[in-house]
């Protein structure tokens, strides 16, 4: 293998990988595009703004799913470091709802989530990581419910002392039993032992499980978790957003990028808002394309090149790296920001891999953009 081919990065090609892009670029994105366009009719008075505020709503839940779903498909994702968030324990019982009810009712179960909690408003935790232990253990009890069977999965929350709670979530059917309860058994599968790894190593918590042949299984997780009545984090960080997004509309007048992105609604919100800072955007959408644009243009012509990951021809990782092995003195030097909506990982390693210098999420938020081009030029 010689050395440009040893260093040239990899496309995945895992089943996964694919089902996370399809699901990335032919759902959320489009999703995306309509919060951005609903917005825009906000802003020029063309919108009832009931109507707005209920399609957007719907917007960013539809979207929670998808990035949740992408998450759980990601055997690559370390569910040991994932940051913890304020979660309202209401809302998240109807979010579990429209999560798992499908997965009961098409086998013609029966699905109840309870939650008694008279402790607080919201609990930190690691949302995903109670999604995917939630998952697993459902997962089980549909396979050991027979159709009319139910399904159940309790939370209960109690105060410790002040900002501090005890929660014990279990998860119950009524199905045949498991002939062995031992999460290490092979013959349980890989779930309650992928459980007992998160309950123990990432909840520092306890699992119990009571099966009984005929009469069903219960699973029990017990962790202690802060909580509070008011999302105080939360609140801080959009104040340190607020203050850092007042950018100076002309700032960055006469800059030009270069746009590499296949889909044209995304594009045409990504070159909106940059024209509102005075910035030109030259579009291009695919790898090849980008790649020849860079090539003929004048040294320093472009201030940084905006690449979707999941371009055809060459993909984002490829262009990047073409570029950068170009013999110019600007290739070396030109942020190139990587345009995705699915999750990274190790942030710093992925830019490193990629040759890249940011990572622009596709939310929509313009500030977010030229916040993230401020931060590159200074």
């Amino acid at each position: 293998m010689d050395k440009e081919t040893e260093q040239r990065p990899a496309q995945q090609q895992e089943g996964g990988n694919y089902l996370q892009a399809y699901i990335m670029h032919e759902i959320k994105t489009p999703l995306i595009c309509v919060g951005s366009i609903m917005r825009s009719m906000l802003g020029e008075g063309e919108a009832d703004l009931d109507k707005v505020a209920m399609c957007e709503a719907a917007l960013s839940e539809l979207t929670t799913y998808l990035e949740d779903s992408i998450r759980l498909c990601d055997h690559s994702c370390n569910f040991t470091n994932i940051e913890l968030e304020a979660v309202e324990m209401s809302a998240f019982r109807e979010y579990l709802y429209k999560f798992f009810g499908p997965l009961a009712w098409e086998k013609g179960l029966k699905l109840d989530i309870q939650v008694h909690n008279d402790a607080f408003t919201y609990l930190y935790m690691s949302r995903i990581t109670m999604i995917h232990i939630l998952a697993n253990l459902v997962t089980n009890a549909v396979k050991y419910t027979e159709p009319d069977g139910k399904i159940e999965i309790l939370f209960d929350v109690k105060e410790l002392e002040e900002c501090r709670a005890q929660v014990q979530v279990t998860v119950r059917d009524n199905g045949s039993g498991m002939q062995d309860t031992d999460p290490e058994k092979a013959g349980n599968g890989m779930g309650l032992s992928v459980v007992k790894l998160m309950v123990e190593e990432v909840m520092r918590g306890m699992l119990q499980i009571d099966s009984r042949k005929n009469q069903g299984t219960s699973v029990q997780v017990c962790f202690e978790a802060d909580g509070s009545d008011e999302k105080y984090e939360k609140k801080k960080k959009e104040i340190e957003k607020k203050k850092d997004s007042k950018i100076p509309k002309k700032k960055y007048m006469g800059k030009k990028v270069l746009i590499a992105e296949d889909d044209e609604l995304f594009m045409e919100w990504a070159v909106e808002a940059l024209t509102r800072y005075g910035i030109y955007a030259d579009k291009t959408y695919d790898g090849d394309e980008v790649i020849d644009l860079f090539r003929d243009s004048a040294i320093e012509e472009y201030h940084a090149v905006l690449m979707d990951l999941g371009l055809p021809e060459k993909n984002g990782r490829e262009a990047a790296y073409a570029i950068r092995q170009m013999e110019r003195s600007d290739a070396a030097t030109i942020p190139i920001l990587a345009f995705t909506g699915m999750p990274v990982g190790d942030e710093q390693a992925f830019l490193a891999q990629c040759g890249m210098q940011a990572v622009v999420p596709k939310t929509f938020d313009g500030e977010e953009l030229i916040r993230i081009l401020s931060k590159l030029w200074g």
